[in-house]
């Protein structure tokens, strides 16, 4: 008797800690679900969230002396209120323009011998399967959206990518704000950034080179569009070199303001377009002029009629 209670007792230790295992595994489960939603989450708003803060502390000054928030008008930037917000948006400086990329780099570090191949787990296989195995592992999974696009030697390349949109999307709005050299400095930082990427060529697949080249190529002509507009060399002005392609001239615009287009007009117009035009080297016949050379004619069969 003793001993069948002594084995229900066993078994009864035996469920509970079946039991508490799986519940212990589900809420790892769920946990670890919850990390990687809210690492992903925070990458999405890495860059919007950073330039709003950044906005906070752009202020205009004019003429009067007051100075007014660029992003509101309405607000003034020597307002009380406004410098309490100036105060809130200093802390959250290191929250998300600094704190997420750090943050990013402090959990990416502390699996560098994954990332970079160097785990006893990627020992005696292929370059590939390594890969394979690095992208599937549970371990990481929550930091795979910040290394699974790169080279293990370039785990830390997109802590670097974070740091370019601070600097291209928040940092740039301080400097000399609205002139011709922010855009220089602009055009210098994405230089610079295409320069490095050609260099250490971070991605694994050739596919998102060829798409990051791109998206580098865009920004560097966006930027290079406004420098000419600011300088004047494109525009609608009378000194641009390049105006702009939507400029009319204004009495041709008036004229067609004056005539709107009728069905008359259109055929006048294609019966024009029907008539040859004599070649300069189509010299008149001997004993006629050209000046008194008629013009040569269609038959009326071929003449465009309506």
């Amino acid at each position: 008797m003793l001993a069948f209670f002594a084995f229900v007792a066993v078994l009864d230790r035996l469920y509970r800690a079946v039991v508490k295992r799986r519940e212990e595994a589900k809420v790892a489960k769920g946990m670890g679900h919850a990390r990687v939603l809210v690492m992903t989450l925070s990458f999405f708003i890495f860059t919007s969230v950073s330039n709003t803060v950044f906005s906070t502390f752009n202020c205009e000054l004019f003429d009067d002396g007051s100075r007014l928030l660029k992003a509101d008008y309405s607000i003034d930037c020597d307002s009380g209120a406004h410098k309490l917000y100036e105060v809130y948006a200093a802390c959250f400086v290191f929250v998300y323009p600094l704190g997420i990329p750090l943050g990013y780099y402090m959990m990416l570090r502390s699996v560098r011998d994954h990332l970079t191949l160097q785990h006893d787990d990627y020992l005696g296989v292929g370059y590939e399967e390594q890969i394979a195995l690095r992208d599937k592992s549970e371990k990481i999974k929550h930091l795979r959206f910040l290394y699974f696009q790169y080279r293990p030697g370039m785990w830390a390349w997109e802590i670097f990518q974070c740091f370019h949109k601070v600097v291209l999307a928040g940092l740039l709005m301080f400097v000399l704000d609205g002139t011709a050299l922010q855009i220089v400095i602009g055009i210098f930082v994405t230089f610079v950034i295409f320069g490095m990427f050609a260099y250490f060529q971070p991605f694994l697949d050739p596919k998102e080179t060829i798409l990051e080249v791109l998206a580098l190529f865009a920004i560097f002509i966006c930027l290079l569009l406004g420098l000419m507009f600011r300088t004047g060399i494109a525009g609608d002005s009378d000194d641009a070199e390049l105006p702009s392609a939507y400029t009319i001239d204004r009495d041709e615009s008036d004229s067609q303001s004056r005539s709107p287009p009728t069905l008359r007009n259109a055929r006048h117009g294609f019966t024009r377009l029907a008539r040859p035009v004599r070649a300069p080297w189509a010299l008149p016949s001997q004993g006629t002029s050209l000046a008194t050379t008629p013009p040569t004619t269609l038959a009326p069969e071929r003449r465009l009629a309506f």
